[in-house]
């Protein structure tokens, strides 16, 4: 037997006590707008049966032994929902069974227990190891050679009625269960979240009073970009402007003392991506390499080579990002993807460059502050057939500065946070 069960109990055959009915094949070329409905096994879901994209077929005498009756049990015998079982517990039309459904009819047994039954991990257990082909078909003599443990009929009610009052109970349960699936599957990625924007306010690390502050730091970033200009290494930025604060207001929001805030267009360079003609192939000779989207699916936050190269003749003067800086996709459903090149590289369009204008200010930590930024760049996207954001709206974006060994120290603790997760 398959398990033990009270002395006052039985085991006996589906067969024995069930009138068991497989459905009638009716022909698809038939189905029609205004005829008898016909459940069909696309029609079982998680709740019973679906009300949408119902099947009706023209009436027939025939078909009166596939009529479902009140207190049937209908299963599933193939595909996905192989099992899957419902209790009829009302009829609002003449409703008839398809092909590869079950249906399970008896007058000697409580069919809500027959249901609890048929549902129980005892027969899905059965029906798992059972299943055939890639279909996962049942079959009907399987059905009817199932044995049940059957109680006294009293007892069959009294079975009922606590699965009743357990009911809510497990309801709870099951909602609870969800939730913490739902919280389980989602925690790395949002603590992730949390420490990168605690890394931004200046709430990861503790602040070191003897630590250079970031205002001077942005001067003397300043003073480097104006050699740059001189040098004729840059172009002065005809939209470039400043953040000025007093001492008693941070217009932006609260950060520490010592950090201070500017715009990404004057801390770097923004150096946006392009695409060659794919129809000239000396434009792709594998000279210099070119980034898109799926080299950073495949490699994540290091590219240290790219799946395609171009030529250098295509490259115009600027186009070439710089080993070690950051790169961010503005457009598209990649948009707010990012990386750190750890070669020389080009882009495709869906990408800038955002390349520092001297090292004070550390790659890690601009990579930090990027990884926040997926909800602002779709806010200040413009509207195009994907979300689009333009350099000089890349260029206004504020972003906090702490000094420049806050900065490696926010990046080590973020990196070893990390690893633990």
């Amino acid at each position: 037997m398959p398990f033990e069960i009270p002395d006052n109990w039985t085991w006996i055959r589906v067969s024995s006590i069930c009138k068991t009915i497989g459905g009638y094949a009716f022909k698809s070329s038939q189905f029609t707008n205004t005829g008898i409905r016909v459940i069909r096994i696309s029609d079982f879901d998680e709740t019973g049966i679906k009300n949408k994209d119902i099947k009706r077929y023209k009436f027939t005498d025939k078909l009166k032994d596939y009529q479902i009756m009140l207190n049937d049990i209908l299963m599933c015998m193939t595909g996905g929902t192989v099992g899957k079982a419902v209790l009829i517990t009302q009829i609002e039309e003449p409703i008839y069974i398809n092909q590869r459904v079950a249906l399970f009819r008896s007058n000697f047994i409580n069919n809500e227990y027959l249901y609890c039954v048929l549902v129980s991990l005892y027969v899905r257990e059965i029906i798992k190891s059972s299943k055939t082909s890639t279909n996962d078909n049942i079959s009907m003599d399987l059905l009817n050679n199932i044995l049940l443990p059957l109680p006294p009929e009293n007892e069959q009610s009294r079975i009922i009625r606590a699965i009743s009052n357990y009911e809510p109970l497990l309801n709870k349960y099951a909602d609870l269960e969800f939730k913490l699936s739902k919280l389980e599957s989602s925690f790395e990625e949002k603590l992730k979240a949390s420490i990168l924007q605690y890394a931004i306010e200046g709430k990861l690390v503790k602040q070191d009073p003897a630590d250079e502050p970031a205002s001077v730091l942005l001067e003397r970033i300043k003073a480097e970009k104006e050699i740059l200009i001189k040098e004729g290494k840059i172009k002065r930025d005809k939209k470039e402007s400043f953040i000025y604060q007093s001492d008693d207001k941070n217009y932006y929001g609260s950060i520490p003392k010592n950090w201070a805030y500017s715009k990404l267009g004057n801390i770097c360079l923004i150096i946006n991506g392009f695409t060659p003609s794919r129809s000239n192939a000396s434009f792709w000779n594998n000279e210099i390499s070119w980034l898109t989207v799926e080299d950073i699916n495949n490699q994540g936050k290091y590219i240290y080579k790219t799946e395609q190269a171009i030529s250098k003749s295509v490259v115009g003067k600027g186009r070439i990002i710089p080993a070690n800086n950051v790169i961010l996709c503005c457009t598209s459903a990649s948009i707010g993807k990012l990386c750190i090149n750890k070669i020389n590289t080009t882009t495709n369009q869906q990408f800038n460059g955002l390349v520092k204008i001297c090292n004070l200010i550390e790659t890690e930590y601009l990579f930090i502050f990027c990884s926040t930024l997926k909800s602002t760049l779709l806010k200040i996207a413009g509207v195009t057939t994907f979300p689009f954001v333009s350099v000089d709206k890349l260029k206004s974006i504020v972003i906090p500065i702490p000094p420049l060994n806050e900065q490696k120290n926010i990046s080590n603790k973020v990196r070893k946070l990390f690893d633990a997760l």
